[in-house]
């Protein structure tokens, strides 16, 4: 399950229930994973 997104720029981040992070251009909506070492994610931010 989403319970979080984020978008930056082109890409939009979604940190799931389980604590992983996923991430798909919005122009193509191919989700796939990122950060695969890093486990149990609550929050997500960006700066620029």
């Amino acid at each position: 399950m989403v319970e979080r997104l984020k978008q930056v720029d082109d890409e939009l981040f979604a940190v799931l229930s389980n604590g992983e992070i996923l991430v798909a251009r919005i122009d193509e909506w191919k989700w796939k994973r990122v950060f695969d070492s890093i486990h149990t994610v609550h929050a997500l931010t960006a700066t620029n």
